[in-house]
Order: structure tokens, then sequence, then C-alpha cells
């Protein structure tokens, strides 16, 4: 499997990635560095993570066998307290989750047995960057790999997990990807149900994986974005909980 680049010159960037099946936002990673370099992060078939120089089109560093089995998820985070990049890892299968620290690939944690996970993100909360997992309850880790907070939220079997700061609230929200809905938790509020976007009159099916979720704002408006395997974008008014637009597309 190859991660092209789509403009007036396409090109194929590298023809060496490989992903774990299930098809969730997060399967590589895009970003600028602290040290202004675009990277492009990705796994093969070797359960290596690859480190990519987009602009200068060499490897940077593949670090071999990251993970014993494959690498279905990557996250990063900009890091301005300690000036430097996160990077997390996970392997479903292995039910492993590791954090590097990307300027020299330094493995910060190693955390075994952490289920069968899908997605992790970062939060920030009080200054403080945390990381976040979901598979049935969602657990919240410190940069040192101690559970700092367990939720028993969302109940479900969860997909992909997405942290949203509303900046006009003064808040943490959590959103979950999941089976039949997406839902979002006050995260500053025990993880309170916040809404649950389920719309079953336009055909949605029980058991009916949710796997992207994207957050934006517009015409004065939060937006969130998710798509399901039954073939439908869905855009919500996150605040309300209203659905705005769905949209067939495969």
């Amino acid at each position: 499997m190859g991660l092209e680049i789509f403009n007036k010159n396409q090109y194929k960037l590298v023809d060496d990635s490989y992903s774990y099946s299930y098809p969730n936002n997060t399967t590589f990673a895009v970003f600028t560095s602290i040290d202004n370099i675009l990277i492009l992060v990705y796994s093969n078939i070797r359960n290596s993570i690859v480190s990519y120089n987009v602009v200068d089109n060499k490897k940077i560093i593949e670090i071999k066998k990251a993970h014993k089995s494959n690498v279905n998820n990557f996250k990063h985070h900009l890091d301005k307290n300690n000036n430097n990049d996160l990077l997390i890892s996970m392997s479903a299968i292995d039910m492993n989750m590791k954090l590097w620290k990307v300027d020299n690939w330094e493995c910060l944690i190693n955390i075994n047995k952490v289920g069968f996970l899908f997605s992790a993100c970062f939060i920030i909360d009080n200054n403080q960057t945390y990381i976040m997992t979901g598979n049935v309850f969602i657990k919240v880790y410190d940069l040192k790999g101690k559970i700092i907070k367990e939720l028993k939220e969302p109940n479900d079997t969860t997909y992909v997990i997405e942290s949203y700061y509303d900046k006009n609230l003064s808040k943490n929200f959590i959103i979950t990807g999941n089976e039949d809905h997406v839902k979002s938790f006050d995260y500053n509020n025990n993880a309170k149900l916040y809404h649950n976007y389920y719309c079953g009159e336009d055909g949605e099916e029980e058991n009916i994986p949710h796997y992207g979720l994207i957050i934006c704002n517009s015409e004065n408006c939060t937006k969130l974005i998710e798509t399901s395997m039954d073939g439908y974008i869905r855009i919500w008014n996150f605040h309300t909980g209203n659905l705005l637009m769905s949209i067939k597309a495969g």
C-alpha cells in the first residue's frame, strides 16, 4: 500500500506503508515538527515505524519492530511546555501502546495489556498533557504511563476517541465513535454524557461502526463531522446534537 500526494504533479511518496484493517483516520500522521520539518509517520508490514521528511522526500529513521504486531493508530501532539513533539503508536492485536519523543525517538511509555484498542488521543487539562484511551471505558494516563482517571463511559465498543477544547466555554469534551452512534461527554463534569448523535430515521442500521471524527467551527457553529460504515458522512451541531446534513458517500 502506498501513500500519495495529489496535486498538479501527482506522485507516490512511499510504497511500503501498511496499516491494520480498521479504517479510522489515524493510520498515519502528518505534522510540522517543532523544528519546522514536515514529517510523515507511518508503519510497514514489518511492524516498523517510519519517519519521513516530506519536503526532502527521504526517510529520516525507521524504528524496526516497534511493536510485536501491526500498528493501527498514530496520534501526534506538539508539547509546547517541553518544546518537543510527542507521538502515540498503538497495536490493537498486541494490546500495546507506546509514547515516543519524536526528536530522538526515545520510547517514553510502553504499556501492555491495555485492551483491544483502536484509538487514543491527547488531552490538555490544567496545562498538563495526558493520554486518553477508549475501549468500553475511558482511561486517562499521565506522560509516565500512570492511570490518573478511569471513566465508566462510553460503555460501548469504541473505534475512535478525540478530545475537543471549547474556548468559549473553557471546557474539555470527549468524543467517541462507537457502534450505532457517536457520543460526546463533558470531561470537566466527570464525563457526564453531553450528547448522543444518533439518527435512525435516515437508514442507519444497528451495529454500524463510526470511525471518523472531526470538529470544525464555521458559520458561528461548532460542527461535528463523522463517518460510518453505512456509507454516510454526517454533520452535526456539536452543542445541540441536531443533525445538519447527511451525505451518502458510498
